[in-house]
């Protein structure tokens, strides 16, 4: 692709350094191949701290699978796995009922593992390091309203002192359950103050649209 080879593995998985995921758009990648990005570190390569991956699909420009296997013996986190990944799914069908991008697949739990799965899908076409980024804003985005489905109202220290950190965990998935539509996140230098737009559709079919900085 745009002159760069790859491996693939059984099963069309392509697992490529992060920094070479540049210079070809996601649709331009052969259908029924994963890219499944990783990071070098110290002359070794490791894969990127969630199991996601990155295909062209026909209908959706783009697709990304997020695939979390958790084994129960060495799960630290102060709810239970269960309760955990049944709160996930609620996030991402929250998500799924207002934005359409995103679709819970399965959950498979033989009490010693959990597997869970959810699609996201990439709706325009883009080049696959932006792909990627998006990807992971949408991930970050699901696990912070999990988090907030398992706290209730309780905002910890961290997420209220890291502005990008509380739009992608608070503030988006707020505006979502306020019914907004088209709630968008906008970063980098060309937001000019409008960090997050989003609409509402009034009651005679109106459609205003609203910004947050």
């Amino acid at each position: 692709m745009n002159g760069k080879e790859f491996y693939a593995e059984e099963e069309g998985r392509i697992e490529a350094l992060k920094e070479k995921l540049k210079g070809f758009n996601i649709s331009s990648i052969p259908h029924g191949f994963f890219f499944c990005p990783v990071e070098g570190m110290d002359g070794t390569v490791r894969i990127i701290n969630f199991d996601g991956e990155i295909s062209s699909d026909k209908d959706k420009i783009g697709i990304a699978s997020m695939n979390i296997h958790v084994y129960r013996k060495y799960w630290y986190h102060k709810f239970g796995a269960t309760q955990y990944f049944s709160a996930m799914q609620k996030a991402v069908e929250t998500r799924n009922k207002a934005n359409k991008d995103v679709k819970f697949t399965e959950i498979e739990d033989d009490g010693a593992h959990i597997f869970f799965r959810y699609d996201i899908f990439l709706l325009e076409d883009m080049p696959i390091d932006a792909a990627y980024q998006k990807f992971q804003e949408i991930v970050q985005e699901i696990e912070g309203h999990t988090e907030r489905i398992l706290e209730g109202e309780d905002i910890s220290s961290e997420v209220l002192g890291d502005e990008p950190m509380f739009t992608l965990e608070i503030l988006l998935p707020l505006f979502r359950n306020m019914q907004f539509v088209d709630v968008k996140y906008n970063h980098g230098k060309r937001e000019f103050g409008k960090d997050i737009t989003f609409s509402e559709i009034d009651k005679f079919g109106i459609r205003r649209k609203w910004c947050s900085s």
